[in-house]
This record gives C-alpha cells, structure tokens and sequence, in this order.
C-alpha cells in the first residue's frame, strides 16, 4: 500500500437534519391550515344554524302525521308552514298572509308538483272546515314538500 494514503481517514458525513425545529415554511403552512379549519367550521356551523328551521319543520309535520288527524290538521300543517316562512323569508311580510295570498306565496316560493299545490289550496279554506283523514295526509306530504323544496 502508499504509505502517504494510510493516514487518511474515510469521509464522516455530516448527522441527518433534525425535524425539529421544523422549517419557517412549515410553520406558515400550519398556520394557513389552521386558518383554513377555523373558517371551515365556522362556515358550517352557520350553515347548520341558518339551516335548523327546516329540521324543526320537518320534525313537527313528521309529528302531525303520526297522530290520528284532528279536525284542526289544516290550521295546525299552516301554523307550521307559518313559522317555517317567516324564518326562511324574514325580511318579508308572511305574517298577514292568509287564504288564496298565502296559498299563492306558498307555491310561487318551491317547485311542487300538480299534487301537492291542490293539497295545499285546501290551507285557503281549511280553518272553516274540518280535513277528511286522507286530505290530511296529502296536506302534511305536501307540506313537508314545500319545507324540503322552498328557496
């Protein structure tokens, strides 16, 4: 062997980067990303709130349906649609709304079915005369359709 080469010593690489701490790019990114979930969630939660009426509703005409329809089943499915619109449309006036007005404001507001607009004329008339049960029924499918459909 060269002598001159016996008194080299083999190349020492330098240690391996630690991952802490982590790069100033890194830490913007997390920031960003954390950001981007708080707005996120804010977003939906507001959604959901803006967004609960209509569970409400729904829930309510869900509960009118199970039970045995009372004579009062058309003035009880309008106080629904009732409450239901003046949250959905607060800054119009639904709240003097009543008979052939109201009917015409319901069905100008969701895109119902032929079936479902006759149901809900019968709101027109429906505090002065009591609701065959299978008028009820059709009255409550197409109010649920309306809470569903309404924009």
């Amino acid at each position: 062997m060269n002598p001159a080469l016996d008194g080299l010593k083999d190349i020492h690489l330098p240690p391996a980067p630690s991952w802490w701490p982590p790069a100033p790019a890194w830490w913007l990114l997390a920031l960003l990303t954390i950001a981007v979930l708080a707005v996120g969630c804010r977003w939906l939660r507001r959604l959901l709130r803006q967004r609960r009426y209509r569970r409400d509703a729904m829930q309510a005409l869900q509960q009118l349906a199970r039970q045995q329809p009372p004579s009062d089943m058309p003035a009880r499915v309008n106080a629904v649609l009732k409450r239901t619109a003046l949250a959905a449309y607060p800054g119009e006036q639904t709240a003097h709304l009543n008979g052939p007005e109201w009917v015409q404001f319901l069905t100008s507001r969701a895109d119902l079915s032929a079936e479902h607009t006759t149901a809900l004329t019968s709101l027109a008339e429906g505090p002065y005369r009591p609701a065959a049960r299978s008028g009820a029924n059709g009255l409550v499918a197409a109010a649920q359709a309306w809470v569903r459909r309404h924009r």
